[in-house]
């Protein structure tokens, strides 16, 4: 798959799973290491929503 294709298929993902982005960078916000289970259903939301 050339580069460019794979950019713009990201920027869609991205765009349409936009309120799981926001969701998943909010939890995140002033935490380091803890986002790994603290943020795990936000993060599993995201990626399922990416996977689509």
């Amino acid at each position: 798959m050339n580069t460019a294709l794979r950019s713009k298929m990201k920027q869609k993902a991205l765009k349409e799973c936009d309120n799981y982005v926001a969701k998943y960078a909010e939890c995140a916000s002033g935490k380091t290491l803890s986002v790994i289970w603290l943020c795990r259903r936000q993060a599993n939301e995201l990626n399922e929503c990416l996977r689509n």
